[in-house]
């Protein structure tokens, strides 16, 4: 699906006044960037991730991958090899509004399953 999700976008922005470099420059920014937020998410299906302990080495990892996707759209010679081009900073935050609501919504799913459980525990011990 998410292969489908970013040739339908590449082709929607790629026929806009933008241009098929921008497209494929946010189509890859988003699918790198939405993926940061999943690693936050796949670390449990039932906690939240404000009640998880720190791992630092996950936190090394995706901000090297940010610093390097970062790079790999940004510096003339991978533009011309990536076919991408430089993103403003309102191009930057469209993508991180619409990668950070992965995981906001997981949170509020992990929010109604503890409150599901928590319901469910009470009722238990009332009778």
């Amino acid at each position: 699906m998410l292969l489908w999700e970013y040739l339908s976008a590449v082709r929607y922005i790629s026929l806009s006044s933008y241009g098929y470099n921008y497209a494929v420059t946010m189509a890859f920014g988003t699918l790198v960037i939405v993926q940061l937020f999943n690693t936050a998410n796949a670390r449990s299906t039932q906690f939240s991730n404000f009640s998880l302990q720190t791992n630092w080495y996950l936190w090394g990892a995706r901000i090297s991958s940010l610093l390097l996707v970062f790079l790999l759209i940004e510096i003339p010679f991978f533009q011309n090899v990536l076919f991408t081009t430089s993103l403003e900073v309102k191009d930057w935050g469209i993508i991180f509004l619409v990668c950070s609501s992965i995981f906001v919504f997981e949170e509020i799913r992990k929010g109604l399953i503890r409150m599901k459980e928590y319901c469910i525990q009470k009722n238990l011990e009332m009778e």
